[in-house]
Protein backbone atom coordinates (compact mmCIF):
# COMPACT_ATOMS: atom_id res chain seq x y z
CA UNK A 1 0.00 0.00 0.00
CA UNK A 2 1.56 3.44 -1.01
CA UNK A 3 1.41 6.20 1.81
CA UNK A 4 0.68 9.79 1.00
CA UNK A 5 1.22 12.54 3.16
CA UNK A 6 -0.29 15.97 2.39
CA UNK A 7 0.60 19.27 4.30
CA UNK A 8 0.46 23.11 4.34
CA UNK A 9 4.11 24.10 5.22
CA UNK A 10 5.45 27.41 6.25
CA UNK A 11 8.93 28.05 5.79
CA UNK A 12 11.25 31.22 6.46
CA UNK A 13 14.26 32.22 4.09
CA UNK A 14 14.81 35.39 2.08
CA UNK A 15 15.04 36.27 -1.58
CA UNK A 16 17.02 38.96 -3.81
CA UNK A 17 16.87 39.97 -6.82
CA UNK A 18 19.11 38.64 -9.53
CA UNK A 19 19.47 37.45 -12.95
CA UNK A 20 17.54 34.34 -14.40
CA UNK A 21 19.29 33.52 -17.40
CA UNK A 22 20.60 36.77 -18.64
CA UNK A 23 17.38 39.12 -17.79
CA UNK A 24 17.90 41.65 -15.26
CA UNK A 25 15.17 41.06 -12.47
CA UNK A 26 13.22 43.77 -10.69
CA UNK A 27 14.32 45.32 -7.36
CA UNK A 28 10.66 44.68 -5.18
CA UNK A 29 9.66 47.84 -3.71
CA UNK A 30 11.51 48.64 -0.42
CA UNK A 31 7.81 49.27 1.30
CA UNK A 32 5.49 46.37 1.93
CA UNK A 33 2.34 49.28 1.39
CA UNK A 34 3.30 50.25 -1.80
CA UNK A 35 0.27 48.80 -3.91
CA UNK A 36 0.97 50.39 -7.07
CA UNK A 37 5.19 49.93 -6.82
CA UNK A 38 4.31 45.93 -6.07
CA UNK A 39 1.56 45.76 -9.22
CA UNK A 40 4.42 47.30 -11.46
CA UNK A 41 6.42 44.19 -9.87
CA UNK A 42 4.61 41.63 -10.79
CA UNK A 43 3.60 42.57 -14.33
CA UNK A 44 7.27 43.10 -14.90
CA UNK A 45 8.45 39.50 -13.39
CA UNK A 46 5.52 38.01 -15.73
CA UNK A 47 7.53 39.41 -18.59
CA UNK A 48 10.66 37.92 -17.30
CA UNK A 49 9.08 34.90 -16.92
CA UNK A 50 7.32 34.46 -20.07
CA UNK A 51 11.14 35.38 -21.91
CA UNK A 52 12.79 32.65 -19.54
CA UNK A 53 10.73 30.19 -18.32
CA UNK A 54 11.60 26.28 -19.12
CA UNK A 55 9.44 24.28 -21.27
CA UNK A 56 8.02 22.20 -18.29
CA UNK A 57 6.84 25.51 -16.72
CA UNK A 58 5.11 26.97 -20.05
CA UNK A 59 1.88 26.41 -18.25
CA UNK A 60 2.70 28.65 -14.43
CA UNK A 61 0.31 31.54 -13.98
CA UNK A 62 -0.48 33.44 -10.94
CA UNK A 63 -3.70 35.35 -9.39
CA UNK A 64 -4.50 37.33 -6.20
CA UNK A 65 -7.41 35.97 -3.76
CA UNK A 66 -8.75 39.43 -2.44
CA UNK A 67 -12.38 38.74 -1.78
CA UNK A 68 -12.72 39.97 1.83
CA UNK A 69 -10.22 40.95 4.29
CA UNK A 70 -7.31 38.53 3.71
CA UNK A 71 -5.53 39.26 0.32
CA UNK A 72 -2.40 37.00 -0.99
CA UNK A 73 -0.72 35.88 -4.15
CA UNK A 74 -1.05 32.39 -5.72
CA UNK A 75 0.59 30.44 -7.84
CA UNK A 76 -1.54 27.26 -10.15
CA UNK A 77 1.76 25.47 -9.04
CA UNK A 78 0.38 24.92 -5.44
CA UNK A 79 2.36 27.73 -3.81
CA UNK A 80 0.57 30.55 -1.72
CA UNK A 81 2.56 33.67 -1.19
CA UNK A 82 6.04 34.14 -2.04
CA UNK A 83 9.20 35.29 -0.40
CA UNK A 84 10.07 38.53 0.25
CA UNK A 85 6.91 39.34 -2.27
CA UNK A 86 3.40 41.25 -1.81
CA UNK A 87 0.66 40.59 -1.07
CA UNK A 88 1.53 37.36 0.60
CA UNK A 89 -1.55 36.50 3.30
CA UNK A 90 -1.78 40.19 3.94
CA UNK A 91 -4.11 41.25 6.95
CA UNK A 92 -6.04 43.87 6.72
CA UNK A 93 -6.24 44.22 2.99
CA UNK A 94 -4.40 47.11 1.78
CA UNK A 95 -2.31 47.61 4.97
CA UNK A 96 0.44 46.02 3.62
CA UNK A 97 0.96 43.71 6.17
CA UNK A 98 2.13 40.13 4.99
CA UNK A 99 1.88 37.20 7.31
CA UNK A 100 3.04 34.39 5.66
CA UNK A 101 6.35 33.43 3.89
CA UNK A 102 5.29 30.76 1.74
CA UNK A 103 2.67 28.01 2.00
CA UNK A 104 2.46 24.59 -0.51
CA UNK A 105 1.63 21.50 -0.59
CA UNK A 106 3.90 18.30 -0.03
CA UNK A 107 3.12 14.83 -0.93
CA UNK A 108 5.45 12.25 0.07
CA UNK A 109 5.55 8.81 -0.10
CA UNK A 110 7.48 5.64 0.31
CA UNK A 111 7.17 3.30 -3.05
CA UNK A 112 8.40 -0.03 -4.15
CA UNK A 113 11.22 0.43 -6.78
CA UNK A 114 11.81 -1.34 -9.75
CA UNK A 115 13.93 -4.81 -9.39
CA UNK A 116 12.82 -4.28 -5.98
CA UNK A 117 13.45 -2.07 -2.79
CA UNK A 118 12.02 1.14 -1.47
CA UNK A 119 12.91 4.64 -1.93
CA UNK A 120 11.21 7.70 -0.66
CA UNK A 121 9.48 10.45 -2.67
CA UNK A 122 8.80 14.40 -1.81
CA UNK A 123 7.21 16.54 -4.09
CA UNK A 124 6.52 20.53 -3.42
CA UNK A 125 5.94 23.68 -5.36
CA UNK A 126 7.82 26.06 -3.22
CA UNK A 127 9.90 28.72 -4.38
CA UNK A 128 12.98 28.73 -1.89
CA UNK A 129 12.57 26.09 0.83
CA UNK A 130 11.32 22.74 -1.12
CA UNK A 131 13.12 19.95 -3.16
CA UNK A 132 16.30 21.55 -4.82
CA UNK A 133 18.13 20.41 -7.93
CA UNK A 134 16.65 19.95 -11.61
CA UNK A 135 16.06 16.34 -13.16
CA UNK A 136 18.47 14.57 -15.28
CA UNK A 137 17.68 16.62 -18.19
CA UNK A 138 17.99 19.64 -16.43
CA UNK A 139 14.12 20.29 -16.33
CA UNK A 140 12.46 21.26 -12.99
CA UNK A 141 11.26 18.70 -10.40
CA UNK A 142 8.23 20.56 -8.85
CA UNK A 143 4.52 20.40 -9.13
CA UNK A 144 3.54 21.77 -12.51
CA UNK A 145 -0.04 23.09 -13.57
CA UNK A 146 -1.98 21.29 -16.31
CA UNK A 147 -2.70 22.71 -19.61
CA UNK A 148 -6.48 23.88 -20.46
CA UNK A 149 -7.61 25.35 -16.79
CA UNK A 150 -6.80 28.84 -17.73
CA UNK A 151 -6.10 31.06 -20.61
CA UNK A 152 -2.27 31.36 -21.73
CA UNK A 153 -2.35 34.38 -23.73
CA UNK A 154 -3.19 35.71 -19.99
CA UNK A 155 -1.37 33.86 -17.96
CA UNK A 156 -3.64 34.37 -14.79
CA UNK A 157 -5.30 31.37 -12.84
CA UNK A 158 -8.61 31.91 -13.49
CA UNK A 159 -11.27 33.06 -10.99
CA UNK A 160 -15.13 32.92 -10.60
CA UNK A 161 -14.94 36.60 -10.81
CA UNK A 162 -12.56 37.65 -13.44
CA UNK A 163 -14.22 40.68 -15.48
CA UNK A 164 -14.63 40.39 -19.37
CA UNK A 165 -12.46 43.26 -20.00
CA UNK A 166 -11.86 42.68 -23.41
CA UNK A 167 -15.65 42.27 -24.17
CA UNK A 168 -15.39 39.53 -26.77
CA UNK A 169 -18.77 38.05 -28.22
CA UNK A 170 -18.73 35.12 -26.07
CA UNK A 171 -18.45 36.85 -23.06
CA UNK A 172 -15.81 34.48 -21.51
CA UNK A 173 -13.97 36.06 -18.48
CA UNK A 174 -10.94 36.98 -19.65
CA UNK A 175 -8.92 34.67 -17.60
CA UNK A 176 -10.72 31.85 -18.64
CA UNK A 177 -9.20 29.12 -21.19
CA UNK A 178 -11.06 30.10 -24.43
CA UNK A 179 -11.38 26.43 -26.86
CA UNK A 180 -14.73 25.68 -27.25
CA UNK A 181 -14.84 22.18 -27.01
CA UNK A 182 -16.05 19.60 -24.71
CA UNK A 183 -12.36 19.32 -22.98
CA UNK A 184 -12.76 22.60 -21.56
CA UNK A 185 -14.41 22.29 -18.34
CA UNK A 186 -15.30 25.90 -18.73
CA UNK A 187 -17.76 25.68 -21.60
CA UNK A 188 -20.93 23.76 -21.85
CA UNK A 189 -22.24 22.95 -24.78
CA UNK A 190 -25.80 23.16 -25.99
CA UNK A 191 -27.59 21.95 -28.76
CA UNK A 192 -29.34 24.59 -30.31
CA UNK A 193 -30.47 24.24 -34.29
CA UNK A 194 -32.47 27.39 -34.22
CA UNK A 195 -29.41 28.97 -32.74
CA UNK A 196 -26.08 27.52 -34.57
CA UNK A 197 -24.32 30.25 -34.37
CA UNK A 198 -23.95 30.25 -30.49
CA UNK A 199 -23.83 26.09 -29.96
CA UNK A 200 -22.59 26.45 -26.35
CA UNK A 201 -21.53 29.07 -23.37
CA UNK A 202 -18.86 29.64 -20.87
CA UNK A 203 -19.58 28.67 -17.11
CA UNK A 204 -18.17 28.28 -13.97
CA UNK A 205 -16.81 24.65 -13.11
CA UNK A 206 -17.83 25.08 -10.05
CA UNK A 207 -17.49 21.68 -7.37
CA UNK A 208 -20.55 20.93 -7.33
CA UNK A 209 -21.71 21.25 -10.83
CA UNK A 210 -21.07 23.25 -14.04
CA UNK A 211 -22.61 26.92 -13.74
CA UNK A 212 -22.81 26.56 -9.79
CA UNK A 213 -20.09 28.94 -7.59
CA UNK A 214 -19.74 28.13 -3.66
CA UNK A 215 -18.40 30.86 -2.49
CA UNK A 216 -18.27 34.84 -3.42
CA UNK A 217 -14.54 34.57 -5.43
CA UNK A 218 -13.34 30.98 -6.49
CA UNK A 219 -10.03 30.14 -7.77
CA UNK A 220 -9.42 26.36 -9.83
CA UNK A 221 -7.06 24.70 -11.42
CA UNK A 222 -4.95 21.16 -11.82
CA UNK A 223 -1.50 20.22 -11.23
CA UNK A 224 0.29 17.26 -11.23
CA UNK A 225 3.57 15.44 -10.07
CA UNK A 226 4.37 13.92 -13.71
CA UNK A 227 7.82 16.41 -13.96
CA UNK A 228 9.25 14.99 -11.18
CA UNK A 229 11.98 12.68 -12.70
CA UNK A 230 14.87 12.10 -9.85
CA UNK A 231 13.77 8.61 -9.33
CA UNK A 232 12.96 8.00 -13.29
CA UNK A 233 15.64 8.28 -15.93
CA UNK A 234 13.56 6.44 -18.35
CA UNK A 235 12.66 8.88 -20.37
CA UNK A 236 16.80 10.22 -21.35
CA UNK A 237 17.53 6.78 -22.19
CA UNK A 238 14.20 3.88 -22.30
CA UNK A 239 16.27 2.02 -19.94
CA UNK A 240 14.57 0.62 -17.32
CA UNK A 241 16.71 0.35 -13.94
CA UNK A 242 17.10 -1.58 -10.96
CA UNK A 243 15.64 0.90 -7.58
CA UNK A 244 13.75 3.77 -10.12
CA UNK A 245 10.42 4.45 -9.78
CA UNK A 246 7.73 4.47 -12.54
CA UNK A 247 4.04 5.02 -10.94
CA UNK A 248 2.41 4.56 -14.51
CA UNK A 249 3.24 1.01 -16.34
CA UNK A 250 1.78 1.75 -19.28
CA UNK A 251 3.49 5.14 -19.70
CA UNK A 252 7.19 4.92 -18.52
CA UNK A 253 7.73 8.20 -18.95
CA UNK A 254 5.75 9.98 -16.62
CA UNK A 255 7.49 11.11 -13.60
CA UNK A 256 5.99 11.81 -9.76
CA UNK A 257 4.16 9.20 -7.67
CA UNK A 258 1.02 9.56 -9.94
CA UNK A 259 -0.70 12.53 -7.86
CA UNK A 260 -3.13 14.76 -9.89
CA UNK A 261 -4.35 17.77 -7.61
CA UNK A 262 -8.03 19.71 -8.41
CA UNK A 263 -7.21 22.65 -6.74
CA UNK A 264 -9.96 25.16 -5.35
CA UNK A 265 -9.80 28.07 -3.27
CA UNK A 266 -12.85 29.46 -1.84
CA UNK A 267 -13.56 33.45 -0.42
CA UNK A 268 -16.23 34.71 1.23
CA UNK A 269 -17.79 38.51 1.29
CA UNK A 270 -19.76 37.68 4.62
CA UNK A 271 -18.21 38.97 7.95
CA UNK A 272 -17.97 36.21 9.55
CA UNK A 273 -15.82 34.82 7.03
CA UNK A 274 -14.01 37.85 6.52
CA UNK A 275 -10.61 36.84 7.79
CA UNK A 276 -10.62 33.39 6.30
CA UNK A 277 -9.48 31.95 2.29
CA UNK A 278 -10.27 28.25 2.10
CA UNK A 279 -7.90 26.30 -0.40
CA UNK A 280 -8.63 22.73 -1.12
Amino acid sequence: MRKVILAIVFTAFSLTAGDRGGLQMPEPPSSKSDIVGWNLYHAKMDQIHRMSKAAARSDRAYNFHNGNQVRTLFYNYGSIGKPSTEPSMEWPIGSGRGYAFEFGIVAGSEVNTYGGGKQRIVIDGLSIAGVTGNNPGGTPNDWEPQAGYNDPFVHQISMSDSPDEDRDPDARPDTWPQFKTNSNPFWYPIADATNPDFPGKFVWPGEYGRGVTTADQESYYVMDDSYVYRHNSYPWDGVKKDGEFYPDTTNLNRGGIGLTVQARGYQWIATRAQNVIFFI
